[in-house]
């Protein structure tokens, strides 16, 4: 009896494992990084942006890195799909997305400094996910648009200036 106990349970554990293999599916999660406040102003030259998905279940240790990805970054909001396998991920875990942008220096420009919690299997998946970030490094790259701002920055002043010389001719009564 304690024989028949012992196979029934080994056949048991290695039909759920035999299961697990075969669920095994490549999937994505998907989404956008953006810096708050809409800015579209272009990124330093060589940027490169790196979203990590990671599982952060364990407390006062160091999330594991279940994917990643990196791309060059021009401008935001930027678009990411990483790419990972159900075989990396623990029904019961937490997960979480981060990014980070770097110069080719390795100086961090900008991070996100708040959780996105992500269920990585589920329906939930297929959603877009938004990564804010936080600028830490202000490093405005103007090369193919410098003349272009100047020109901007010039024609809103020129409106104002204008404003305010009529405003100034109507209450000195020299219209």
């Amino acid at each position: 009896m304690h024989r028949l106990s012992t196979l029934l349970l080994v056949f048991l554990v290695a039909g759920i494992f035999a299961a697990k293999d075969k669920d095994d599916q490549p999937l994505t999660i998907t989404g956008k990084v953006q810096f708050p406040g809409g800015s579209r102003l272009p990124i330093e030259k060589d940027a490169q942006l790196t979203v990590k998905l990671q599982d952060v279940s364990l407390m006062d240790a160091p999330s594991k890195l279940i994917a990643q990805t990196t791309a060059k970054l021009v401008r935001f909001p930027a678009s990411f799909t990483i790419k990972y396998s159900s075989k990396q991920i623990e029904p019961f875990n937490s997960y979480s997305l981060s990014a980070v942008v770097e110069n080719k220096k390795k100086e961090l420009l900008y991070i996100n400094d708040v959780s996105v919690r992500v269920q990585p299997i589920g329906a939930d998946r297929t959603k877009t996910k938004d990564i804010p970030v936080k600028q830490i490094k202000s490093t405005v790259y103007y090369e193919k648009y410098e003349f272009d701002f100047v020109i901007v920055f010039f024609v809103q002043n020129l409106k104002s200036l204008n404003f305010n010389l009529q405003y100034y001719q109507r209450s000195n009564g020299l219209n």
